[in-house]
């Protein structure tokens, strides 16, 4: 399956899944060669948000042991740290983990959930998935087993792309993360926490913001481009510089149309349109 294959939407919750799930084998394919993410440096900006998003669960748990699934180099690792809390981290890809090693030494990181409850990693106090949901087969197995895995009343911090977004509809299959195989399902609101009460959560809040995303106004314009590309280019990766250039030309776009959106925008994040779904869970007992 290559980016850009059809996505189907649930009836019941509008949540977006791919119409054929791809292997183990084939997505181990697909992130050897076409998917990259390269560790890098994290802007300040990004930095800010993210130490946002653990003031936001610290709301409703006291700092403890925190385990993050996706955790990349570790930079939102060394974030928790440095707010008191012990932190270990799980990443599938061996290059990330290195640099993780390199700049956290202190800092545990496993490749998956089986090594981590192997060295100690159970009972946990929070579980953060920071856009990992959407990239796994089985998401529903994978909020079971979070469930399992945390101390009752735990807490379970995500975020994904919103599939019930504006910006979703305006651009469909052009929106910059409508992107399957990568992205084998796009959540709704309403699809998430249903699928979060369905495996034993209460879900505490719910918000949108625009995160990681470009915006409305860029991937509007840009959407037609990015189709190409991915019709041309089918599994190639993509150069880094590419991407920053993309970005360069989004910046700019969204330079020119966010000031005349903005009270748009607030009201539409307010209203659960936003790019980017935010949802924070505890464990209730069964």
């Amino acid at each position: 399956m290559a980016p850009g294959s059809a996505l189907r939407p649930c009836p019941a919750c509008g949540t977006l899944f791919v119409a054929d799930v791809p292997s183990e084998a084939d997505l181990a394919a697909y992130y050897n060669s076409a998917y990259a993410v390269v560790p890098g440096d994290i802007s300040e900006a990004r930095s800010a948000a993210w130490s946002d998003l653990i003031a936001c669960a610290e709301r409703y748990v006291d700092r403890g042991r925190a385990l993050e699934v996706g955790s990349s180099s570790g930079h939102f690792l060394r974030l928790l740290e440095g707010r008191g809390w012990r932190a270990a981290g799980v990443e599938l890809d061996d290059r990330a983990r290195e640099v993780h090693a390199r700049r956290s030494p202190s800092i545990p990181a496993y490749a998956g959930l089986v090594d981590a409850r192997e060295g100690g990693w159970d009972g946990l106090d929070l579980m953060v998935a920071l856009h990992t949901i959407e990239h796994l087969r089985d998401a529903r197995g994978f909020l079971r087993l979070a469930h399992e895995r945390l101390r009752g009343g735990g807490v379970l911090m995500l975020t994904t792309p919103n599939g019930g977004s504006i910006v979703r509809w305006l651009a469909g299959a052009q929106w910059e993360w409508w992107t399957p195989p990568a992205h084998l399902a796009l959540f709704t609101p309403a699809g998430l926490m249903l699928a979060l009460r369905d495996c034993g959560f209460e879900v505490l809040e719910v918000r949108t913001r625009r995160g990681d995303a470009n915006g409305t106004a860029s991937n509007v314009v840009l959407g037609p481009l990015r189709a190409m590309k991915r019709r041309t280019r089918g599994t190639e990766r993509q150069a880094i510089s590419e991407r920053s250039a993309g970005r360069r030309l989004s910046g700019i776009i969204d330079g020119v149309f966010d000031p005349l959106t903005g009270p748009l925008r607030r009201r539409a994040y307010a209203s659960l349109l936003g790019p980017e779904l935010i949802v924070i869970a505890r464990t209730v007992a069964a």
